[in-house]
């Protein structure tokens, strides 16, 4: 008997076997032939995939090459106790479903936004995004905008949130909400360039411009792509008790120019 770890069901997208079994035969190649097992890999990537661009600086960056030659001195030296550790680019395609909505409020009292929404706040950060957005386009500080609860009252018909979806599309929908809020009062801002923020809202409101805007994400508003990364894994495994212990962990994703970093930083590690 060894001390193995038991095996028993995962939830996850059904992609998950079919990934690990293509992994599985590159690296039987890789063995097989003698080859790095990351050149195996990069021989059978298409020619134009940006992970030609984005893995001679992660290998570079994570120095992979000098802690291999260290990881087989200390195999060498070492009876009971073994290390490895490998590259192993990824890539995940973002599907857009459903509809989601969201309505905006300008409050001509103070000039605080509310904003409410058809995703559903579980610790993701989903509100802060959309706080953030709601901010970056009117152009006003951050602590004017709040969040409020998700009903289906305001938000009908939303699609469920999951999929590492709801937080882009939903803010996607903020963002039409707030430039047509900014297309109601360009004539104001027009008038008065200097004014602040409370100002122009004050005006648009004496002026009887609707400060309130309702806007939707359909999936049909962007289309799917894919989201390139890689990841470096070095681990030590102790022959006599099977127990292993990550000693180190490298990655890289391409977010694009992200909504939040710290909240997409905290993703990644968190999975």
């Amino acid at each position: 008997k060894t001390d193995a770890p038991t095996n028993t069901w995962c939830r996850a997208p059904g992609s998950t076997e079919a990934i690990a079994m293509v992994e599985n035969i590159m690296e039987h190649i890789a063995h097989e032939t003698g080859l790095c097992p990351l050149d195996v890999r990069m021989i059978n990537l298409q020619k134009d995939h940006k992970m030609h661009q984005l893995l001679p600086q992660f290998r570079k960056d994570v120095e992979y090459d000098s802690r291999k030659r260290a990881i087989e001195d200390f195999n060498a030296s070492n009876r009971w106790k073994k290390r490895g550790i490998a590259i192993v680019p990824a890539q995940f395609i973002t599907e857009y479903l459903g509809v989601l909505s969201t309505i905006v409020s300008i409050f001509y009292g103070d000039g605080t936004v509310a904003v409410t929404h058809g995703g559903i706040e579980m610790g993701q950060g989903i509100n802060t995004k959309v706080a953030q957005v709601t901010a970056f386009v009117l152009g006003i500080p951050l602590e004017k905008v709040s969040v409020k609860p998700s009903v289906s009252f305001t938000s009908p018909n939303s699609f469920g949130t999951g999929g590492s979806v709801t937080s882009e599309a939903v803010s996607y929908a903020v963002k039409k909400a707030c430039e047509m809020l900014l297309d109601r009062m360009k004539p104001i801002r027009k008038d008065n360039p200097n004014a602040t923020w409370e100002t122009i809202v004050q005006k648009s409101y004496a002026k009887h411009i609707d400060l309130c805007a309702e806007a939707a994400f359909s999936q049909l508003d962007i289309p799917e792509y894919l989201i390139p990364a890689l990841g470096c894994a070095e681990l030590e495994v102790d022959i006599l008790t099977g127990n292993v212990q990550v000693l180190r962990y490298d990655i890289l994703e391409d977010v694009g120019e992200s909504l939040s970093p710290g909240i997409d930083v905290g993703q990644i590690e968190g999975a």
